[in-house]
């Protein structure tokens, strides 16, 4: 064959791949217009208003919460767009979701009720609770009332958001909210402030196009958000959750904080950084403490969107910190040298984003005992098509073991993990569920196009 001709089939290849790619990206986008809002009232929900419900300092707990799902007209900045939105009975403005909190230990009976004119349901990501409790599932419809009844065990950052595909539709156009359970030590903080971060799409725009995405904190571009109040002395404590459908977020400080929290659950080893990035799912909470000797006015930026920290400088000498470190317990070290009881290759192809080269649901259920330590190894490739995976797994919270061949010795429990392109990781996880659990990439756009499997524990 003359080289002339390899170098055109090479090209003809390439196009193909690129347009396959392209398909599976949009794909979902041409089968969502069902998904989409449309508010059936002139109601216009206003962002900016003198409260802040994301702060939750003095937030007393509610284990009796309705939560409204409502298609609206949302004022954001200078947009005025159709958004879904997370409120309540007293129909307030949660422009990133209305806020449950919740006490660990005691039981919680949560109300949705659908009124979106759309199907939906509701996930709670992240929580360890019966199977039937879980949410991938079900389907409400609109008009519908479904009853969630659960007891929260772990104290930390949650989240819950619509798993109902398209899910990048519905996650993306604002079906998500932030669920905390609190624990003693909360109280302490003189700050308490949950900073949801999302995308806004301008004119209807796909999900997940950098051409038409604005970065969000709770709900806000920008010009419109709360500031937060810190003064000499004083102790804060930020909870970052990830609501975006498809984009990593990368948060940037002008001043150092202490990372104490990972998916919800305390570090056995908190660490300082000035840099955050946190794939779609994942959650960190940070501890801030100022000592500056004047007044300052700091930008918290992810992307374009920002927050701003106002600091009264003042001589009282600063707090001993609440924070308790997990104990630290590594994955079993006998579990490094075993075959993996699972392994699951991530790839990208002609028919969508894959899990073992099928998509939902045609993968291969996993079968698991109850309280088994199982050991699942996750390849991704380094092609064309390759990408990073955040994979989260519901029902549980899981260890990484390695990431090719050598031990991470990382003690930290996660629900969401990325699997980097041309890695191969290895985790730990065992269930204390039975049931059917979802394991899926948090890119949205992914999931929808079929990368997702389940494990069946008995």
């Amino acid at each position: 064959m003359k080289r002339s001709t390899k170098i055109a089939l090479t090209g003809i290849l390439v196009a193909i791949g690129l347009l396959v790619f392209f398909y599976s990206s949009i794909k979902p986008w041409l089968t969502i217009r069902q998904s989409q809002p449309n508010p059936t009232s002139s109601k216009i929900v206003q962002t900016s208003s003198n409260e802040d419900p994301y702060n939750i300092t003095n937030t007393k707990f509610d284990e009796n919460p309705t939560v409204f799902v409502e298609a609206v007209n949302m004022q954001i900045g200078s947009h005025n767009l159709a958004r879904f939105t997370y409120s309540n009975a007293a129909d307030t403005a949660y422009s990133a979701g209305q806020p449950i909190i919740l006490q660990a230990g005691k039981p919680a009976t949560i109300r949705v009720k659908n009124s979106s004119g759309t199907k939906t349901n509701i996930h709670w990501h992240g929580l360890t609770i019966p199977n039937d409790m879980d949410g991938a599932f079900d389907e409400l419809a609109n008009g519908s009332t479904k009853v969630y009844s659960f007891t929260p065990t772990e104290t930390g950052t949650y989240w819950y958001h619509s798993h109902y595909r398209p899910v990048e539709t519905q996650v993306g156009n604002g079906m998500f909210g932030p669920l905390i359970v609190k624990s003693e030590a909360d109280s302490r903080y003189d700050l308490d402030e949950i900073l949801m971060l999302s995308d806004l799409t301008s004119s209807g725009g796909m999900m997940g196009s950098s051409n038409d995405a604005s970065d969000m904190i709770n709900g806000q571009t920008g010009e419109n958000s709360h500031s937060l109040q810190l003064s000499g002395g004083q102790i804060a404590q930020l909870r970052f959750i990830n609501a975006s459908a498809d984009n990593t977020k990368n948060v940037n400080f002008p001043f150092s904080v202490r990372v104490t929290h990972q998916d919800g659950y305390a570090l056995a080893k908190p660490y300082t950084t000035k840099n955050l990035t946190l794939y779609p799912g994942q959650r960190m909470d940070v501890e801030v403490v100022l000592a500056d000797t004047e007044n300052q006015s700091y930008t918290i930026q992810d992307g374009n969107a920002s927050i701003r920290l106002n600091y009264q400088a003042n001589t009282k000498a600063a707090k001993k910190s609440p924070f308790v470190p997990a104990k630290g317990e590594n994955p079993a070290p006998a579990l490094l040298g075993k075959v993996p009881d699972f392994t699951i290759a991530l790839a990208g192809g002609m028919s969508g984003w894959t899990m073992n080269g099928k998509t939902f649901p045609d993968t291969a259920a996993m079968p698991v005992k109850i309280g088994q330590t199982v050991k699942v190894r996750f390849t991704n490739g380094s092609g064309m098509m390759s990408i990073d995976h955040p994979i989260h797994i519901h029902g549980a919270h899981f260890q990484i073991l390695a990431i090719n061949g050598v031990s991470t010795n990382d003690n930290t429990w996660y629900d969401t993990y990325p699997i980097k392109t041309g890695t191969t990781t290895d985790i730990a996880i065992a269930f204390s569920e039975t049931g059917t659990w979802v394991i899926h990439c948090h890119i949205l756009n992914h999931e929808d196009n079929g990368m997702m499997a389940a494990f069946k524990v008995s």
